[in-house]
């Protein structure tokens, strides 16, 4: 709910959802430091404190971000995206993220059961919510209103768990005074003493006393922490695989989320539940189905998603499997627990700020296959060597050998012909340079797997719109046979806007007097197109970038009273295959009109392998009033044509009824769809998946 919130405010980005990952896995850790903390002190003060905490968190609600937090320009939002979350909801989730523990170590210094069980209880409660997101609250509620709901719930609970501090303090005095009681009767001390720390003699809550408990190994508790941190860089590394070729949405945010939260239901439920010689196959099966996906990047949706799924689950089976399999004694649950969710914020830490600036690519995902299969050898071999099996260490060496190499393999394929790489916040960036010295010398643009601009470096061709802006694409199309263009006379100059800038191939299309406004928010895009294409130098009409997130520019812009007054407005602002949805809603098409001439011709591409986008912008144009007629280019590597698919919409009639324009116009032989409507408070995927 809170990365529906913020999505918009900071580029629509896959990174949005996993620098919120990041935030509640450190929180988490913060909230497992101070249970670990406070579970030291008397039941009476942990029952006191914990009172204190929950009333002050109800000074949060509702948990709504202030707008005040939006991002003004490029820069990478990461650290501002945490401290809005910690402003806005950091005490509640703090509240809620120290009750597990705590109560488990209540149970464990009542010796009534094992408290591990609970965890996974707890996890369970976890998975019912966020599977109810998607598919229940919301479809049903707008982003403000389940913002509403969800701070009275929590005010629900902070208030019961607040009764039951309240009660626990009030029976302190006679639990104190029976158990001195005991104490007195067996010449034993009183229990009501601070809980022990590791390895510290346990005195049961009967006055009686248990043999010292040692206390975990440093080097059993580095093997805790390592397992923890992969399982949550596998969660995060394969989101960012699923989210970058699709779309941020909330389905691909929960499905990898469940899958890594049921992997700890299964596990911590009962120690029966993973047994190796069934895991391991499945872990070799998933390692399998992840490798060959890599191998095919335009794989289709039904592909990819479950073996990138199973890939995720096996790993993560296996991680947590064996984490359960070195649990410690329950008297060191807090400590445990606390070891775990400092790798899982180590993990998100890692896929979230270092692995862009250490890898120009999502290697952090190939990566987190590997450092699995080390970390399952490492726990499987644990002991002295030579009294394990040599088929069993001759297995583990030839597997890892094997999935090193074509991991390896993939990298190197993805470094072949590329002339330059870049990454931040706003995704993978590289360009490819093929044919060098030939006539069909071809540079490209790819951020991720999808190419996002190309020029053709040949004489006579070079400054040459092609790919999805050739002259037969909408684009051309728009810019050709805009009135201006077509009247009589001298033809007018035309002011251009583009959202999303690419290589900045549309200036190809500009004549003199023309001026452009591009919308870019990727600053290494901006450079990459000065620096390695011609077209901004080349263009024949006045140029200017606009740094930022364009629909938050463009408010800008409005509330200072300056409309652009496009004649022509493009949106083409997608980031590898993934949709920014906050660009396509029906508040930002508000913004989109108000910037355009009452004649203007508005041009969206479309283009996309799993989505048909034409159902939500033709339900925005009906809902506009507009009308809209659609193009289509198909593949033509003599003409250096990439497949491309362009909307206009318009109510200029000029343009409408152009003879050539209504010659190229594209008109599907199958009955078209139900259009689709999409808003800030709900957008579905599903409704317009191929």
């Amino acid at each position: 709910m809170a990365g529906r919130q913020i999505l918009p405010w900071f580029g629509g980005g896959p990174a949005v959802w996993t620098t919120c990952l990041l935030f509640f896995q450190v929180l988490l850790l913060v909230g497992y430091t101070y249970a670990h903390l406070l579970s030291r002190l008397t039941l009476t003060r942990q029952a006191a404190v914990h009172l204190g905490v929950a009333l002050a968190s109800l000074a949060f609600l509702p948990i709504i971000p202030s707008e005040s937090w939006k991002v003004g320009g490029a820069e990478d939002p990461s650290l501002r995206i945490l401290l809005l979350l910690g402003a806005t909801l950091g005490t509640p989730y703090l509240l809620l993220s120290t009750t597990s523990p705590l109560l488990q170590s209540w149970v464990a210094k009542s010796g009534a059961a094992s408290p591990y069980r609970l965890y996974a209880v707890s996890n369970f409660g976890s998975l019912l919510g966020l599977i109810s997101y998607p598919f229940v609250l919301e479809p049903a509620l707008g982003v403000r209103a389940q913002a509403y709901v969800w701070s009275s719930a929590y005010a629900v609970f902070a208030l019961v768990l607040g009764a039951l501090a309240i009660r626990i303090l009030r029976a302190a005095p006679a639990a104190a005074a029976q158990a001195s009681s005991r104490a007195a009767a067996a010449n034993a001390p009183v229990a009501d003493s601070p809980s022990p720390t590791p390895g510290a003699t346990v005195t049961g809550g009967d006055g009686g006393s248990n043999s010292a408990v040692a206390a975990p190994s440093s080097t059993l508790a580095l093997l805790w922490l390592l397992l923890a941190a992969c399982g949550s860089l596998l969660l995060m590394a394969t989101t960012s695989q699923l989210t970058e070729d699709v779309a941020p949405i909330p389905f691909l945010w929960v499905l990898p989320l469940t899958l890594y939260m049921l992997t700890f239901i299964i596990c911590f439920d009962r120690e029966r539940w993973y047994v190796r010689k069934l895991w391991i196959p499945v872990l070799i099966l998933g390692l399998l189905a992840c490798v060959t996906t890599l191998r095919l990047p335009a794989a289709p949706l039904w592909f990819q998603i479950p073996s990138y799924s199973l890939g995720l689950f096996s790993c993560c089976m296996v991680c947590h499997g064996e984490l359960v399999r070195l649990k410690p004694d329950p008297k060191h649950i807090t400590w445990f627990y606390l070891v775990i969710s400092l790798g899982g914020a180590l993990g998100g830490l890692f896929a979230t700020l270092v692995a862009p600036q250490l890898f120009l690519n999502y290697w952090e995902y190939h990566l987190s296959l590997f450092a699995t299969v080390v970390l399952l050898a490492v726990s499987v071999l644990r002991g002295p060597l030579e009294s394990k099996r040599p088929v069993v260490v001759g297995c583990f060496v030839v597997g890892l050998a094997v999935l090193g190499y074509e991991l390896m393999g993939n990298i190197r394929g993805h470094q072949e012909n590329r002339l330059v790489a870049a990454r931040n916040f706003y995704g993978a960036l590289s360009i490819y340079d093929v044919g060098a010295g030939t006539e069909r010398h071809v540079r490209t643009l790819f951020h991720g797997t999808v190419p996002h601009g190309r020029e053709v470096r040949s004489a006579g061709l070079l400054g040459r719109p092609v790919g999805y802006y050739s002259e037969d694409s909408g684009a051309a199309l728009a810019f050709r046979f805009h009135p201006n263009r077509t009247r009589a006379g001298a033809p007018a100059p035309l002011h251009v806007g583009v959202v999303g800038m690419g290589v900045a191939a549309l200036g190809g299309l500009t004549r003199a007097g023309d001026s452009m406004v591009m919308y870019e928010i990727n600053t290494n895009i901006v450079d990459l197109a000065k620096e390695y294409f011609t077209f901004r130098d080349s263009m024949a009409g006045k140029e200017s970038v606009m740094l930022g997130d364009a629909r938050i520019s463009m408010e800008r812009e409005l509330k200072d009273g300056k409309p652009q007054h496009f004649d022509l407005l493009f949106l083409d602002a997608f980031s590898s295959d993934a949709v920014p949805v906050h660009l396509l809603t029906r508040e930002a098409f508000a913004i989109y009109d108000q910037h355009l001439k009452p004649d203007g011709l508005m041009a969206i591409q479309i283009t996309a392998q799993h989505l048909d986008l034409s159902r939500v912008v033709l339900g925005q144009a009906q809902a506009s009033g507009k009308k809209t007629m659609r193009f289509r280019t198909q593949d033509d590597r003599k003409k250096f044509t990439h497949w491309s698919d362009w909307i206009v919409i318009t109510t200029n009639e000029a343009f409408l009824n152009h003879p050539e324009v209504r010659a190229r116009e594209y008109r599907p032989k199958a009955p078209p769809a139900p259009v689709v409507t999409w808003t800030d408070d709900f957008n579905n995927l599903f409704r317009v998946l191929r």
